[in-house]
Protein backbone atom coordinates (compact mmCIF):
# COMPACT_ATOMS: atom_id res chain seq x y z
CA UNK A 1 0.00 0.00 0.00
CA UNK A 2 2.94 2.68 0.98
CA UNK A 3 4.40 1.67 -2.68
CA UNK A 4 1.32 2.38 -4.48
CA UNK A 5 0.49 5.35 -2.90
CA UNK A 6 4.26 6.90 -3.57
CA UNK A 7 3.28 5.92 -7.23
CA UNK A 8 -0.27 7.69 -6.98
CA UNK A 9 1.78 10.31 -5.64
CA UNK A 10 4.16 10.78 -8.54
CA UNK A 11 1.12 10.92 -10.74
CA UNK A 12 -0.53 13.55 -8.73
CA UNK A 13 2.81 15.79 -8.27
CA UNK A 14 3.12 15.83 -12.32
CA UNK A 15 -0.52 16.57 -13.06
CA UNK A 16 -1.90 13.28 -13.44
CA UNK A 17 -5.49 12.97 -12.60
CA UNK A 18 -6.00 10.51 -9.54
CA UNK A 19 -7.83 10.49 -5.98
CA UNK A 20 -5.42 12.30 -3.69
CA UNK A 21 -4.25 10.63 -0.77
CA UNK A 22 -5.65 11.70 2.92
CA UNK A 23 -3.17 11.81 5.44
CA UNK A 24 -3.47 10.47 9.06
CA UNK A 25 -3.48 12.97 12.36
CA UNK A 26 0.19 11.62 12.78
CA UNK A 27 0.88 12.59 8.79
CA UNK A 28 1.08 9.16 7.97
CA UNK A 29 -0.71 7.92 4.75
CA UNK A 30 -1.39 3.83 5.77
CA UNK A 31 -2.98 3.31 9.45
CA UNK A 32 -3.50 0.05 10.99
CA UNK A 33 -6.89 -0.91 13.20
CA UNK A 34 -7.20 -2.38 16.31
CA UNK A 35 -7.32 -5.83 14.48
CA UNK A 36 -3.74 -4.86 12.43
CA UNK A 37 -5.57 -4.31 9.06
CA UNK A 38 -4.07 -1.47 6.93
CA UNK A 39 -6.53 1.28 5.84
CA UNK A 40 -6.01 4.50 3.67
CA UNK A 41 -8.61 7.27 2.71
CA UNK A 42 -8.43 9.12 -0.63
CA UNK A 43 -10.42 12.42 -1.77
CA UNK A 44 -13.60 12.29 -3.45
CA UNK A 45 -13.14 12.85 -6.85
CA UNK A 46 -16.69 13.97 -8.65
CA UNK A 47 -17.29 11.91 -12.05
CA UNK A 48 -18.74 9.34 -13.87
CA UNK A 49 -17.52 6.25 -14.57
CA UNK A 50 -16.55 5.05 -18.47
CA UNK A 51 -20.13 5.73 -21.01
CA UNK A 52 -19.43 3.57 -23.89
CA UNK A 53 -21.57 6.04 -25.78
CA UNK A 54 -19.35 8.20 -25.75
CA UNK A 55 -15.60 7.59 -28.65
CA UNK A 56 -14.50 10.96 -27.22
CA UNK A 57 -14.07 8.95 -23.50
CA UNK A 58 -12.49 6.45 -24.73
CA UNK A 59 -9.81 8.78 -26.99
CA UNK A 60 -9.32 10.41 -23.76
CA UNK A 61 -8.61 7.44 -22.22
CA UNK A 62 -6.27 5.87 -24.99
CA UNK A 63 -4.70 9.80 -24.27
CA UNK A 64 -4.25 9.59 -20.72
CA UNK A 65 -2.66 5.77 -20.45
CA UNK A 66 -0.22 6.92 -22.70
CA UNK A 67 0.64 9.92 -20.12
CA UNK A 68 0.71 7.12 -16.84
CA UNK A 69 2.95 5.52 -19.26
CA UNK A 70 5.51 8.46 -20.00
CA UNK A 71 5.43 9.52 -16.07
CA UNK A 72 5.67 6.13 -14.82
CA UNK A 73 8.68 5.99 -16.83
CA UNK A 74 10.25 8.43 -14.45
CA UNK A 75 9.34 7.12 -11.25
CA UNK A 76 12.35 6.10 -9.48
CA UNK A 77 10.88 3.89 -6.46
CA UNK A 78 11.99 0.38 -5.40
CA UNK A 79 11.23 -2.16 -8.20
CA UNK A 80 8.76 -4.67 -7.01
CA UNK A 81 8.72 -8.67 -7.97
CA UNK A 82 6.33 -8.77 -11.04
CA UNK A 83 4.08 -11.42 -11.23
CA UNK A 84 2.84 -10.62 -14.61
CA UNK A 85 5.76 -9.63 -16.19
CA UNK A 86 7.34 -13.37 -15.00
CA UNK A 87 4.46 -15.30 -15.30
CA UNK A 88 3.89 -14.16 -19.06
CA UNK A 89 7.35 -14.93 -19.96
CA UNK A 90 7.07 -18.40 -18.39
CA UNK A 91 3.48 -19.14 -20.20
CA UNK A 92 5.33 -18.81 -23.53
CA UNK A 93 8.59 -20.44 -22.57
CA UNK A 94 7.23 -23.42 -20.62
CA UNK A 95 3.76 -24.06 -20.84
CA UNK A 96 4.41 -28.13 -19.27
CA UNK A 97 5.86 -26.30 -15.99
CA UNK A 98 3.34 -23.83 -15.59
CA UNK A 99 0.39 -26.56 -16.00
CA UNK A 100 2.17 -29.02 -13.85
CA UNK A 101 2.78 -26.20 -11.31
CA UNK A 102 -1.39 -26.27 -11.42
CA UNK A 103 -1.79 -29.73 -11.66
CA UNK A 104 -0.12 -30.42 -8.53
CA UNK A 105 -1.39 -27.60 -6.48
CA UNK A 106 -5.10 -27.26 -7.30
CA UNK A 107 -5.51 -30.27 -10.17
CA UNK A 108 -8.32 -33.05 -9.61
CA UNK A 109 -10.13 -35.45 -12.27
CA UNK A 110 -12.42 -32.68 -13.25
CA UNK A 111 -9.81 -30.21 -14.30
CA UNK A 112 -7.83 -33.15 -16.46
CA UNK A 113 -9.01 -31.60 -19.36
CA UNK A 114 -8.83 -28.27 -18.95
CA UNK A 115 -5.26 -28.24 -17.63
CA UNK A 116 -4.74 -30.07 -21.65
CA UNK A 117 -6.51 -27.41 -23.24
CA UNK A 118 -4.77 -25.42 -21.76
CA UNK A 119 -1.07 -26.48 -22.22
CA UNK A 120 -1.87 -27.33 -25.79
CA UNK A 121 -2.91 -23.53 -26.24
CA UNK A 122 0.13 -22.04 -24.22
CA UNK A 123 2.23 -24.29 -26.87
CA UNK A 124 0.11 -22.90 -29.84
CA UNK A 125 0.97 -19.12 -29.15
CA UNK A 126 4.67 -19.81 -28.56
CA UNK A 127 4.86 -20.40 -31.97
CA UNK A 128 4.53 -16.90 -33.14
CA UNK A 129 5.60 -15.42 -30.00
CA UNK A 130 8.21 -16.95 -28.39
CA UNK A 131 10.15 -16.21 -24.93
CA UNK A 132 12.78 -14.08 -26.93
CA UNK A 133 9.85 -11.88 -28.46
CA UNK A 134 8.23 -11.12 -25.63
CA UNK A 135 11.81 -9.96 -24.09
CA UNK A 136 12.28 -7.82 -27.00
CA UNK A 137 8.89 -5.84 -26.18
CA UNK A 138 9.52 -2.20 -23.98
CA UNK A 139 8.74 -3.15 -20.56
CA UNK A 140 7.69 -0.03 -17.73
CA UNK A 141 5.12 0.39 -15.26
CA UNK A 142 1.90 -0.39 -15.98
CA UNK A 143 -1.42 0.27 -14.29
CA UNK A 144 -2.04 -3.47 -15.09
CA UNK A 145 -5.73 -3.08 -14.03
CA UNK A 146 -7.00 -0.17 -17.04
CA UNK A 147 -10.63 -0.38 -17.58
CA UNK A 148 -14.34 1.91 -17.32
CA UNK A 149 -15.00 1.09 -13.75
CA UNK A 150 -11.41 2.17 -12.85
CA UNK A 151 -11.80 5.12 -14.11
CA UNK A 152 -14.07 8.92 -13.78
CA UNK A 153 -14.83 11.86 -16.13
CA UNK A 154 -16.71 14.39 -16.01
CA UNK A 155 -17.71 15.32 -19.71
CA UNK A 156 -15.05 13.77 -21.68
CA UNK A 157 -12.24 14.39 -19.69
CA UNK A 158 -10.87 11.91 -17.10
CA UNK A 159 -11.67 12.98 -13.52
CA UNK A 160 -9.38 10.12 -12.03
CA UNK A 161 -7.33 7.07 -12.74
CA UNK A 162 -8.50 4.59 -9.59
CA UNK A 163 -7.20 1.00 -7.90
CA UNK A 164 -3.68 1.14 -8.31
CA UNK A 165 -3.58 -2.73 -6.67
CA UNK A 166 -2.28 -4.41 -9.05
CA UNK A 167 0.60 -1.92 -10.44
CA UNK A 168 3.53 -3.55 -11.59
CA UNK A 169 6.29 -3.97 -14.70
CA UNK A 170 5.51 -6.04 -17.67
CA UNK A 171 5.38 -5.18 -21.49
CA UNK A 172 3.37 -1.96 -22.03
CA UNK A 173 1.61 -3.79 -24.84
CA UNK A 174 -0.58 -5.32 -21.91
CA UNK A 175 -1.78 -2.37 -20.39
CA UNK A 176 -2.63 -1.08 -24.28
CA UNK A 177 -4.60 -4.55 -25.41
CA UNK A 178 -6.40 -4.47 -21.60
CA UNK A 179 -7.33 -0.87 -22.83
CA UNK A 180 -8.67 -1.83 -25.97
CA UNK A 181 -10.65 -4.38 -24.94
CA UNK A 182 -12.23 -2.68 -22.05
CA UNK A 183 -12.99 0.64 -23.70
CA UNK A 184 -13.42 -0.89 -27.33
CA UNK A 185 -16.48 -2.86 -26.04
CA UNK A 186 -20.22 -2.51 -26.44
CA UNK A 187 -20.61 -2.28 -22.87
CA UNK A 188 -19.36 -3.70 -19.56
CA UNK A 189 -18.63 -7.61 -19.39
CA UNK A 190 -19.23 -7.81 -23.82
CA UNK A 191 -16.94 -8.98 -25.30
CA UNK A 192 -17.77 -7.69 -28.71
CA UNK A 193 -15.39 -5.12 -29.99
CA UNK A 194 -16.52 -1.77 -31.88
CA UNK A 195 -13.65 -1.20 -34.18
CA UNK A 196 -14.33 2.46 -34.01
CA UNK A 197 -13.97 3.07 -30.06
CA UNK A 198 -11.12 0.50 -30.22
CA UNK A 199 -9.26 2.59 -32.97
CA UNK A 200 -10.46 5.59 -31.27
CA UNK A 201 -8.88 4.39 -27.77
CA UNK A 202 -5.44 3.71 -30.18
CA UNK A 203 -5.22 7.14 -31.94
CA UNK A 204 -5.14 8.69 -28.28
CA UNK A 205 -2.75 6.99 -27.35
CA UNK A 206 -0.66 7.70 -30.40
CA UNK A 207 -1.48 11.03 -29.87
CA UNK A 208 1.38 11.03 -27.11
CA UNK A 209 3.36 8.00 -27.33
CA UNK A 210 4.03 5.90 -30.48
CA UNK A 211 3.36 2.30 -30.55
CA UNK A 212 6.03 0.23 -32.32
CA UNK A 213 4.99 -2.63 -34.90
CA UNK A 214 6.27 -5.75 -32.79
CA UNK A 215 3.55 -4.08 -29.89
CA UNK A 216 0.81 -4.18 -31.65
CA UNK A 217 1.73 -7.47 -33.31
CA UNK A 218 1.84 -8.88 -29.90
CA UNK A 219 -1.00 -7.69 -28.67
CA UNK A 220 -3.70 -10.30 -29.57
CA UNK A 221 -1.28 -13.17 -27.73
CA UNK A 222 -0.35 -10.63 -24.59
CA UNK A 223 -4.40 -9.99 -24.52
CA UNK A 224 -5.02 -14.12 -24.36
CA UNK A 225 -2.09 -14.49 -21.96
CA UNK A 226 -3.62 -11.79 -19.73
CA UNK A 227 -6.22 -13.96 -18.55
CA UNK A 228 -4.26 -17.50 -18.13
CA UNK A 229 -4.66 -18.88 -14.78
CA UNK A 230 -1.04 -19.88 -13.13
CA UNK A 231 -0.23 -21.27 -9.58
CA UNK A 232 0.52 -18.08 -7.51
CA UNK A 233 -2.09 -16.43 -8.08
CA UNK A 234 -4.50 -19.25 -7.66
CA UNK A 235 -2.82 -19.71 -4.16
CA UNK A 236 -3.98 -15.83 -3.51
CA UNK A 237 -7.21 -16.33 -4.56
CA UNK A 238 -7.11 -19.44 -2.10
CA UNK A 239 -6.31 -17.05 0.42
CA UNK A 240 -9.06 -14.87 -0.20
CA UNK A 241 -11.94 -17.75 -0.07
CA UNK A 242 -12.18 -18.00 -3.27
CA UNK A 243 -12.11 -22.01 -4.79
CA UNK A 244 -9.05 -22.21 -7.10
CA UNK A 245 -10.44 -24.77 -9.60
CA UNK A 246 -13.61 -22.90 -10.35
CA UNK A 247 -11.38 -19.79 -10.83
CA UNK A 248 -8.85 -21.59 -13.26
CA UNK A 249 -12.00 -22.52 -15.14
CA UNK A 250 -13.53 -19.05 -15.55
CA UNK A 251 -9.62 -18.09 -16.29
CA UNK A 252 -9.61 -20.59 -18.84
CA UNK A 253 -13.09 -19.76 -20.69
CA UNK A 254 -11.77 -15.83 -20.66
CA UNK A 255 -9.04 -16.92 -22.41
CA UNK A 256 -11.04 -18.74 -24.95
CA UNK A 257 -13.42 -15.71 -25.50
CA UNK A 258 -10.46 -13.68 -25.84
CA UNK A 259 -8.97 -15.90 -28.41
CA UNK A 260 -12.21 -16.12 -30.65
CA UNK A 261 -11.49 -11.95 -30.28
CA UNK A 262 -8.59 -12.36 -32.17
CA UNK A 263 -9.47 -11.70 -35.74
CA UNK A 264 -11.36 -8.86 -35.18
CA UNK A 265 -8.29 -7.37 -32.61
CA UNK A 266 -6.00 -8.68 -35.69
CA UNK A 267 -8.03 -6.02 -38.12
CA UNK A 268 -8.06 -3.09 -36.03
CA UNK A 269 -4.40 -2.99 -34.55
CA UNK A 270 -3.58 -3.37 -38.36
Amino acid sequence: MRFQIRFQRHLEARGFPTAPVVDSRTAAPVVLDAEGRPWTLFELVDGEHFDFSRLDQAREAGRRLAEFHDLADRFTGVVTASLLEDEVRRFVAAPREVVDELRAAFGDGSLERNLRDFRRRLEVIAVPFPAGRLDALPTGWLHNDYHGRNTLFRGDTMAALLDFDKLERGPRASDIVRGVLSFGRKRRGSRVLRPLFARGFLDGYRERRDIAREELAAMPALAELSEAPFAAICRMREANGEDPATAIRRDLQYMRETEAQGAALRRILA
